[in-house]
């Protein structure tokens, strides 16, 4: 796609890959939405590749994405979320605000599995839905609304996930510094944790954290910022922002390293351009 800055704004593009994965697609010439910035190398894409999940770009073509909607079942192969729709069935987005002071996308996709079938199916045979609004600044900063259209009774679903796209022929070790992630509370007390250290599942410091860092191997580093209050889902109800991890130790055996690539990280080689 276009690489560099240049005025800020969204525009409606095709993204190329390469001619044989090109041309599995039957698509229009304007598939993919594309934000840049005018001050920052930085790209904000939405391809139908990554089945339109947003992916930030750093400036040396690192993508990150701060994940989608998920959720699991006995009525769902595996998981059923966005990335399993690989052909983008169900999952579209559009331009709906572009404008010098922000931009506007909404990205819209059903929960389904790889074998497109929907979760959580009522009597009304619609299942789970999102929409999400990705309100963009020219700062590079946005802000993420996800609305969940959920079924009874509720069901766990994960909302958010820091995940590292890496470009291609690079592992996790050649993108991701040693001290992979920072803590940041509002009192400014941080703590950073390395993989290399066989973490736990729990990121308990600094105490009150609601940001977390992603240390890139790029001079531009992702970042999310929640509410630093008290949090209830279905799943429990913590004082603060709680954060957990996919542990080194937890990806032994589990098929997250695929071989012979030696890592410290659990990671994934079929998402995003495969097809099956």
């Amino acid at each position: 796609g276009p690489v560099g800055s240049g005025s800020f704004g969204a525009f409606y593009t095709k993204l190329d890959y390469y001619k044989e994965w090109d041309d599995l697609w039957r698509v229009s010439d304007v598939p993919d939405v594309f934000v840049r910035f005018e001050k920052s190398p930085v790209q904000l894409v939405f391809w139908r590749g990554t089945s339109f999940v947003p992916c930030w770009v750093t400036e040396n073509g690192i993508w990150y994405t701060n994940e989608w909607l998920e959720t699991w079942g006995d009525d769902v192969v595996s998981c059923a979320e966005p990335i399993m729709d690989r052909q983008c069935r169900y999952s579209h987005v559009r331009i709906i605000e572009n404008t010098e002071a922000r931009v506007v996308i909404h990205w819209r996709y059903a929960l389904s599995d790889a074998f497109y079938d929907f979760a959580a199916v009522g009597d009304d045979g619609r299942g789970e839905w999102c929409d999400e609004f990705h309100i963009i600044y020219p700062d590079q900063v946005g802000v993420r609304k996800m609305e969940l259209h959920y079924s009874r009774p509720e069901r766990k679903h994960d909302w958010v996930e820091q995940i590292v796209v890496l470009p291609p022929g690079k592992y996790p070790d050649d993108v991701i510094e040693r001290e992979a992630v920072s803590l940041v509370n509002m009192s400014g007390d941080v703590h950073k944790y390395s993989w290399d250290d066989d973490l736990e599942k729990e990121m308990p410091e600094p105490k009150g954290a609601n940001m977390s860092f992603v240390n890139l191997k790029s001079k531009y580093r992702p970042f999310i910022i929640v509410p630093p209050g008290p949090v209830k889902t279905v799943e429990g109800t913590w004082d603060s922002p709680f954060f957990r991890t996919y542990a080194a130790k937890m990806a032994r055996g589990r098929g997250y390293r695929p071989d012979p690539v030696p890592s410290a990280y659990g990671w994934w080689d079929h998402w995003p351009v495969a097809h099956v």
